[in-house]
């Protein structure tokens, strides 16, 4: 199914699950306090903890656990409760519903509730179709419950399709990470990451230039016409011994820039290409398959630029793949891609080929991206990981994919799209998660939670999914 009809297909799912679902304001069950109840030392609960409902996100502050979801069309929930296992106890409030008409107020989906630089921030995603961007609420007071203000859409230099933001806190700079499309062709979702310069603003390059490949100087390769590329026209056929395509950039100064590559690689593996700059061979470009030769994707490099002219020279090395065009831009100012969908596991009921669903998870120090992966109306729906192996956190290569590390069983299907808390002493971590309802259910999910351990690296250990029915111990 092609993105634009799952996107239908969703609208019409959400509207369902606002009508059969069991987020009834002020709650399920009809109770306007949180339960004051303690746990007896022992005592189980069973998942599902919420029948209806996806994308879950829950956080905690002063000891109350906070729950934000949205409707599938134009409002927000959050809500509040005392323990994990009594989700269903939750006191909901209505904080946010858009504006008619406006670009923001259809299809909203998997809000995230973050406190950060004094108010609570909600992250969502809203749109039609193939129009879908995040955007951002700021509260007016310490209370997550209460009213917010719009603060605009979260838009990097290169505007895309984009769901699913979080955020990651790095020592007090803000980077903000989400699943997008690298161009206007919904083949494959990739997961990019921008620096903030506040809570509601991405950074955006002071320097950025575009030298297209029909430009260049062209050895042993020809062009072709290109309905998808950006100037009607490509590079292809960089396949024979010194084949190459060389292009004349200027750098307004010396240091470090960051070259975005705009390829494709129509064929099964991946490829790459020798990488010269000013004569001296850096590191080779690798290029993940893009399925067809028009879905074009951006593979990602950095280099040293003298100020003024320098040849960026890109030679044959393996396998093939067609150029489009490159950029230049400051290195660490925009946006940066560093989850595709190329390993066999991630790809699963495409195309569409998805990686979506970013969550932050570290651990004394140490920093974990957690991710959806595969097509998530499927059973194959699972959690991926990429890990940071230090340096800058911009860098694509400074981060290490690791996968599935949570995925379906022969009772469990398509869990994904997570978040994480701790138990209410603070000892235990427990993972939220959706999951299919049954086998081939495809969006219609519940939510679940279990507790999860670390391994000797700082590395999580989420075990496999737990079947529903099964007594859990309570958090602590």
């Amino acid at each position: 199914m092609r993105k634009l009809d799952r996107t239908f297909s969703r609208l019409i799912f959400s509207l369902w699950i606002l009508n059969f679902s069991c987020h009834q304001s002020p709650n399920e069950s009809g109770n306007s306090q949180i339960s004051s109840e303690t746990n007896e030392p022992g005592e189980t609960f069973v998942n599902p903890i919420v029948d209806h409902g996806a994308d879950p996100f829950v956080t905690s502050r002063n000891g109350v656990y906070y729950r934000v979801y949205a409707d599938g069309v134009s409002s927000i929930y959050v809500t509040r409760f005392d323990r994990i296992e009594r989700m269903r106890e939750e006191v909901v409030t209505k904080v946010w519903e858009s504006k008619a008409g406006e670009r923001y107020a259809l299809e909203t989906w998997a809000p995230e509730l973050h406190y950060l630089n004094g108010h609570w921030y909600i992250y969502y995603t809203a749109g039609v179709r193939a129009d879908h961007r995040m955007f951002v609420l700021e509260s007016t007071s310490d209370d997550p419950q209460g009213s917010y203000i719009w603060k605009g859409m979260l838009k990097p230099s290169t505007d895309a399709w984009a769901i699913d933001g979080t955020v990651l806190d790095q020592n007090g700079k803000l980077y903000f990470i989400w699943s997008g499309w690298d161009g206007a062709r919904p083949l494959q979702q990739n997961i990019y990451m921008a620096p903030m310069v506040n809570p509601w603003t991405l950074a955006q390059p002071a320097f950025i230039r575009r030298y297209e490949a029909e430009g260049a100087s062209i050895t042993h390769a020809r062009l072709r016409a290109s309905k998808a590329g950006s100037a009607g026209q490509a590079v292809k056929e960089i396949d024979f011994e010194g084949s190459s395509v060389e292009f004349r950039v200027q750098a307004p100064s010396s240091g470090l820039f960051a070259i975005d590559v705009h390829y494709s690689n129509g064929t099964a593996r991946s490829s790459r290409h020798r990488i010269f700059v000013n004569g001296k061979e850096i590191e080779a470009l690798a290029y993940s398959p893009t399925t067809d030769w028009e879905n074009w994707q951006t593979a990602q490099m950095k280099t040293w630029l003298n100020a003024g002219d320098n040849i960026i020279r890109f030679l044959k090395d393996e396998g093939a793949a067609e150029l489009d065009f490159i950029e230049v831009k400051d290195f660490g100012a925009d946006r940066v891609r560093i989850v595709s969908p190329d390993e066999a596991w991630e790809r699963r009921g495409g195309p569409d080929f998805v990686t979506e669903g970013p969550e932050v998870l570290k651990k004394n120090g140490k920093i974990h991206i957690i991710y959806s992966a595969s097509a998530s109306w499927t059973d194959d729906y699972a959690l991926g990981m990429v890990t940071f192996q230090g340096g800058d956190v911009m860098d694509p290569k400074a981060w290490v994919k690791k996968g599935p590390v949570f995925s379906k069983t022969a009772a469990v299907f398509g869990p994904g799209h997570c978040s994480f808390t701790t138990s209410p002493d603070g000892t235990e971590d427990w993972i939220i998660y959706h999951a299919a309802v049954s086998p081939g259910a495809g969006w219609n999910r519940n939510i679940r939670a279990q507790k999860f351990t670390w391994d000797d690296t700082d590395s999580p250990l989420f075990g496999t999914p737990i079947e529903a029915g099964v007594p859990l111990t309570v958090p602590r």
